[in-house]
């Protein structure tokens, strides 16, 4: 069984550095930094994660970081340069890694093959998120609330399994992500990476760049589609559910739009090869756009 490591932050000498033992609460006899089979929390009130990040050879039962803490982890990047993560490893299967922060938060999970959940994260804009995550083996990525982004810088790799997006989030997923599930059900996703299946309750999804999209299953909310790849099969299920064609004005081919109920908004840069409109009873009325 391993030590849990509560992280302070408050060295005498060298503050924020994850590999000074002076920066750890741990029990009388256990004085040390974070070792293979620990458990690291980060509480509120601690100091930021600024320095010893490249911490990716010590696999940790769990890293959790507790709601309320307003520290930093890892290095912003600068004009030219891109930001620095803390890198950690995480037991395959079983490691836990869950995230609470208010401020910018850069970590980079490897090739741990876990789930990640963030609970809240800071806010931002369209290109600055307030926590950014690296990880080539990913299971589920869950994001509650806050701006969070996979890949979020060129050259960045990333990989997961499954998205699932609530509450009042945004996540972008970029060009290095992968192909990945998503379940949405608040929130928007932002995606260049490539969608496997989309399944949408509630919320938005907006694809961009090349984006593929094999199915998209519209169930509740918004959809716009302004990526530049062909797109497999969409199927429009609510009443309150929508799919955009037009803003992007890219020329692209929608093999199969299944129709049962919902908005569809369409020009005719976008050819659908088979429009199947539902067998049930239903009230549809369209309108041109001009």
């Amino acid at each position: 069984m391993g030590t849990t490591r509560v992280w302070k932050g408050n060295d005498s000498s060298t503050p924020n550095d994850y590999s000074v033992v002076g920066n750890w609460d741990t029990p009388v006899g256990a004085n040390a930094v974070p070792e293979a089979g620990d458990t690291v929390v980060i509480p509120p009130g601690s100091g930021s994660i600024t320095a010893g990040l490249a911490q990716s050879g010590v696999e940790l039962i769990s890293f959790r970081v507790e709601p309320g803490y307003n520290g930093r982890i890892g290095i912003r990047g600068t004009s030219g340069a891109g930001p620095t993560y803390l890198q950690i490893d995480l037991l395959t299967d079983t490691g836990i890694c869950e995230l609470s922060t208010t401020n910018y938060c850069y970590l980079n999970i490897g090739s741990a093959d876990t789930d990640v959940t963030v609970f809240s994260a800071a806010g931002g804009t369209i290109g600055d998120y307030g926590t950014c995550l690296l990880g080539t083996a990913i299971q589920t990525l869950s994001v509650h609330n806050g701006y969070v982004a996979l890949a979020a810088h060129t050259g960045n790799l990333a990989d997961c399994d499954d998205i699932q997006l609530r509450g009042n989030s945004l996540l972008y997923r970029g060009a290095g992500a992968g192909s990945s599930a998503a379940t949405i059900m608040g929130g928007t996703l932002l995606d260049a990476g490539g969608i496997t299946q989309c399944d949408i309750y509630s919320g938005r999804y907006r694809s961009i760049e090349s984006a593929p999209l094999t199915t998209l299953n519209v169930y509740g909310g918004s959809c716009v589609l302004n990526s530049t790849d062909d797109v497999g099969t969409v199927n429009l299920k609510g009443t309150g559910a929508s799919v955009d064609l037009t803003q992007s004005g890219l020329a692209r081919t929608i093999t199969n739009f299944n129709y049962d109920e919902g908005r569809l908004v369409k020009t005719p840069a976008t050819t659908i090869t088979n429009f199947n409109i539902s067998s049930l009873a239903f009230n549809m009325s369209c309108s041109t756009l001009r």
